[in-house]
C-alpha cells in the first residue's frame, strides 16, 4: 500500500514594486490585501520590505498610540511592518494562502524578492510631474518584464492609451479607492482579472 504524504503548498507571494516614489505602492497593495482578505476570504499577509516607515504610521493611526509590535491586524489582513527579507522565511511558513510585499521603489535593492515574487505588479503614475519614472523604468527594463503587470494610479483612458502606445507594454489604470482598507464591489472585476 502507498502511503500519501501531505504536502503543503506554498503561498502565493505578489511583490508590489513603485517606479518612483509617492506613486501608491502602499495604498494599492493595501486594496490588494482588502481585495484578497475579504472578498476571496484568504488568510492574508501584507508585509513592508522597504525603509518608508508608512506601515509604523498606518499602526499608530489605527491602534492610536506608538506600538513596538511590528506584527498587527487590521481588518483581514495581517501586517508586518519593517521587514527583512531574512523574516520573509518566516512569514512564508505561517500558512498564509497570499503573502504580498510592499516593496517600495527601490528596484536594486528589493530585485531578488521582486523576481521572486509569483505576481509582480509594478506601479506607477502618470501625472505630468511623475510619468518619467515610468518612461525611465521602461527603458532600463525594456524585454525583461514581459510577463509583469504595469498599473497606474487613477489615469484618463487617453493617458493609459498614450502610453501604451509609446511604451509597448499593457498597461492599466488602478481604480479609484478613497480608503484603500474598504475595497468596493464596483472594483471586483479589476482584481479579479489582475489575480
Amino acid at each position: 500500500m502507498r502511503r500519501r504524504t501531505a504536502c503543503r503548498e506554498s503561498p502565493a507571494t505578489i511583490g508590489v514594486m513603485g517606479v518612483d516614489h509617492g506613486v501608491g505602492v502602499t495604498h494599492f497593495s493595501i486594496m490588494l490585501a482588502g481585495y484578497e482578505g475579504a472578498k476571496l476570504r484568504k488568510k492574508v499577509a501584507l508585509v513592508e520590505l522597504n525603509q518608508s516607515g508608512h506601515f509604523r504610521e498606518i499602526q499608530k493611526a489605527y491602534e492610536g498610540r506608538e506600538e513596538e509590535a511590528r506584527k498587527f491586524r487590521i481588518l483581514d489582513t495581517v501586517y508586518y511592518r519593517d521587514s527583512s527579507p531574512q523574516e520573509l522565511t518566516e512569514i512564508l511558513n505561517e500558512g498564509f494562502e497570499c503573502i504580498i510585499l510592499d516593496l517600495g521603489c527601490d528596484y536594486r535593492k528589493n530585485e531578488t524578492e521582486f523576481l521572486r515574487s509569483s505576481k509582480k505588479i509594478i506601479v506607477g503614475s502618470l501625472c505630468e510631474w511623475k510619468k518619467a519614472g515610468y518612461v525611465g523604468f521602461f527603458e532600463e527594463h525594456k524585454g525583461e518584464g514581459d510577463r509583469w503587470e504595469y498599473l497606474s494610479m487613477p489615469a484618463l483612458p487617453g493617458e493609459i492609451r498614450d502610453m501604451k502606445s509609446a511604451s509597448g507594454v499593457r498597461l492599466r489604470s488602478i481604480p479609484f479607492e478613497p480608503d484603500p482598507f474598504v475595497v468596493r464591489s464596483e472594483n471586483f472585476g479589476f482584481f479579479r482579472q489582475l489575480v
